[in-house]
């Protein structure tokens, strides 16, 4: 369980995951209404801990605004 915790989401795994498009990502990162993403070198690419997710949906989860 602690190993899903750790695990580092790409925006793919995000937009799949919460079913919404890669705009919506965007526009609530732009509104900082989104967990902040890592920068992940080795992939070159944005990355969320899939804790900070869940924890942003226990929250927002209900009154997320999707697509």
């Amino acid at each position: 369980m602690t190993d899903q915790k750790n695990k580092l989401l790409s925006h793919e795994d995000v937009c799949e995951w919460l079913k919404i498009s890669r705009q919506t990502l965007w526009v609530w990162r732009k509104e900082r209404a989104f967990p902040t993403a890592l920068w992940d070198m080795s992939a070159r690419g944005l990355r969320w801990r899939r804790a900070d997710v869940d924890a942003w949906l226990e929250e927002h989860g209900e009154e997320r605004d999707c697509d």
